[in-house]
């Protein structure tokens, strides 16, 4: 009876394959009433065509006969398939709290028969459900469990990617960033082993994320930004070698170290402009005039910002158009051309205004009133930096307090 079974299952296979769906469902449902464990192949394919079709209740029905026959006879591989197959059925139809009991079931009850390839599908199925329903708490435990059982089996590739997981988790719902560091520092050492170089890419700009959030733009951010940028050169990755320069310029920068940070934005700046990608254009030409108005090449500056100011008009990028007149400002105060500065703040702070943006309109008010003030024009001075500390009251901004009372008693003293 075995041999017949797996006869009318091969059949019915090829036919399903040749598109012969009604002829591959004669031969698979006579195999399924055969009294034989082959049966359940047969069984589980039948609920595949069924599913296809519509037919749902149909499908449901040979499943659960296949699962009551690899049950009773310990096939877990079967179990696992059967199990997993009715919990894709109920997500199917809206039922995604069924679906997670289904799940819950197949990882119980692999535990229970101790098949490790069961219970290794089993949890990453439900944590990507879970995840996907944001119940991320619940996630956890099983990407834990997951990631150390994959571990053990030596399944290197979907251990990085529960770990990948966790480390989201971690970093993002959780705020653990410690926990999520470790995470995504086994996700490089596996990737690097395994020769997965994209995955070794994203894995590295995370660490560098984290290491900034967590310590600042210090000299370990800029290695694993280094290390990702020399990844994303050696895989020829425009799109992440724009996006790491550009970090790189950030990192630079606020360390003082204009050179570099400079070296980073053109390069970047490059890049963007061969990919004819304006408004990351318009962004960096904007941080080039910032490093260069920093180090004092203020009249290097100009053409560059002027650049900005442009682009970002023409892409319609209105906070990009208010911080190239911001810096245009400040460039041009920097060089005692305070009329001209003037005018940029005003026309920043419009951009401002038009936007809501209180902290950027405060701090405009506040160069206007620094400007006005230069000019011995106090009254202006000092209504523009009222101005700009109701607003620094309001949005609870103790930098832009300190400098508006600076302002106040310079004109009044």
């Amino acid at each position: 009876m075995g041999a017949v079974a797996r006869d009318l299952n091969n059949l019915g296979m090829v036919l399903k394959a040749a598109g012969q769906i009604d002829r591959a469902l004669v031969y698979l449902e006579e195999a399924g009433q055969l009294s034989t464990e082959e049966k359940t192949s047969a069984l589980f394919t039948a609920s595949q065509i069924y599913r296809e079709r519509g037919d749902v209740d149909r499908a449901m029905e040979y499943l659960e006969k296949a699962h009551e026959i690899n049950r009773r006879t310990g096939q877990r591989r079967g179990e696992s398939f059967t199990l997993a197959a009715m919990a894709s059925i109920a997500l199917d139809q809206g039922e995604p709290d069924e679906s997670v009991r289904i799940y819950e079931e197949l990882v119980h009850r692999m535990r229970e028969v101790q098949y490790a390839a069961g219970l290794a599908m089993g949890l990453e199925r439900l944590s990507e459900l879970l995840l996907a329903l944001d119940r991320h708490n619940e996630a956890l435990p099983c990407l834990r469990e997951s990631s150390e059982l994959l571990e053990r089996m030596g399944e290197r590739s979907r251990e990085a990617l529960a770990r990948q997981r966790l480390a989201e988790v971690y970093e993002n719902e959780v705020m653990d960033y410690p926990a999520a560091t470790a995470e995504w520092k086994r996700v490089v050492h596996i990737t690097h082993e395994t020769g997965n170089r994209n995955e070794e890419l994203e894995a590295l700009e995370s660490l560098g994320r984290l290491s900034r959030r967590e310590s600042g733009d210090g000299d370990e951010a800029l290695g694993y930004v280094k290390k990702a940028l020399a990844l994303a050169d050696d895989l020829n990755d425009a799109e992440k070698q724009s996006s790491l320069l550009n970090t790189l310029g950030v990192i630079h920068w606020k360390q003082s170290d204009y050179a570099e940070a400079l070296h980073s934005y053109r390069r970047a700046l490059d890049i963007f402009r061969e990919r004819e990608d304006r408004v990351h254009e318009g962004l960096v030409l904007n941080s080039i005039g910032v490093v260069l108005r920093d180090s004092q090449r203020l009249d290097e500056a100009l053409e560059p910002l002027h650049q900005a100011l442009e682009i970002n008009r023409r892409t319609g990028q209105r906070r990009l158009e208010a911080h190239s007149l911001a810096i245009l400002g400040d460039v041009y105060s920097a060089l005692d051309k305070v009329k001209q500065a003037l005018v940029q703040y005003e026309a920043s702070l419009a951009i401002r205004r038009e936007l809501d943006d209180r902290g950027g309109e405060g701090w405009m008010l506040l160069r206007i009133a620094q400007g006005e003030g230069s000019r011995k024009q106090w009254d202006q001075a000092l209504d523009y930096a009222g101005q700009a500390r109701t607003i620094a009251d309001e949005i609870g901004d103790a930098q832009l307090k300190t400098e508006c009372d600076r302002v106040v008693d310079s004109t009044t003293n």
